[in-house]
């Protein structure tokens, strides 16, 4: 788990100032079943509307990539927050942003 929260900081730090969309107040959450659910912020700082979004994360256990998660959003106007939740089935100590695309 210290991987965890340690991956989470430099990516907190490093990816929240892209040119289309500002990721904060990442997250990494245990549900009741037993899988983790990555939560966090996505905020429009594009200057247009922004249809059909996607944010991929990547997780990773013993360096080895073990899950991919999408989440899409049909629209984000400008500025628009939106609270994002990637789930998570398989065990992972490290993640971290694969891409953000809009279409």
């Amino acid at each position: 788990m210290k991987h965890i929260i340690f991956f989470l900081l430099i990516s907190f730090s490093s990816l929240a100032n892209t040119d289309v969309v500002s990721i904060s107040n990442l997250k990494v959450e245990r549900t009741v079943t037993g899988m983790h659910m990555l939560k966090g912020i996505a905020t429009n700082t594009s200057g247009k509307v922004l249809n059909n979004l996607y944010i991929t994360y990547s997780f990773y256990d013993n360096d080895l990539k073990v899950q991919e998660s999408p989440v899409h959003i049909s629209k984000l106007d400008i500025n628009e927050k939106w609270l994002f939740e990637a789930t998570v089935v398989k065990p992972f100590d490290t993640y971290r942003l694969q891409e953000i695309t809009s279409y």
